[in-house]
């Protein structure tokens, strides 16, 4: 267990077996994100039989008088603009993402990696229900990934709009899009992280 204290903030680290998918994706690697940006520290301690212990480090929060909380007013879409494909390999990103944009008027699908994504694009094109967007997932475990999906989409149509979204936004894709090839307004890049 010790050996392996050192990899568990790895994404897509696990000691589960390769052909268990449930519990396999990016838990402790987003939680150790998320904590890091907002200057705080994750440590753990873990011993077999005897268990686990997790210490979450998070500044004090300084306290601004006079400072007051103001809302901003949220938008209200009463209808949607179109078609909107979103590729995920995280099922729950997937569903919570479709869910959204349905709720927002839009028409939403989903597929689970690049391939699948590129197959319901062309299909939805040569049947005349061409989707407005597509949003790709950079980082997918075991299929196609955003950016090769995303290549393979304009291809098809040079008109294609894409968003790519990615959990790491340290990715040299979100960094630097404007060394990797993206030309065109069609492109829009995005972090789920916070």
């Amino acid at each position: 267990m010790r050996e392996h204290l050192d990899k568990i903030f790895d994404p897509y680290f696990s000691t589960k077996p390769m052909g268990a998918e449930k519990g396999l994706g990016l838990g402790l690697s987003i939680c150790h994100s998320i904590i890091a940006k907002h200057g705080g520290q994750i440590r753990v301690a873990s011993e077999r039989g005897k268990g686990t212990v997790i210490h979450i480090f998070l500044p004090v929060a300084e306290e601004k008088e006079g400072v007051e909380e103001v809302k901003a007013p949220v938008p209200l879409i009463s209808s949607g603009w179109g078609r909107v494909l979103v590729m995920d390999d995280e099922e729950m990103i997937r569903s919570m993402t479709v869910k959204l944009l349905q709720r927002l008027g839009l028409e939403a699908e989903s597929a689970a990696e690049g391939q699948e994504a590129v197959d319901r694009y062309r299909k939805a094109l040569e049947e005349g229900a061409p989707y407005e967007v597509v949003i790709l997932d950079l980082t997918v475990r075991g299929g196609m990934r955003g950016l090769e999906a995303y290549q393979k989409l304009i291809e098809i149509d040079p008109q294609a709009k894409a968003i790519i979204s990615s959990g790491y936004s340290d990715d040299p894709v979100v960094t630097t899009s404007t060394s990797m090839a993206f030309e065109g307004p069609w492109l829009s890049l995005s972090s789920w992280q916070t």
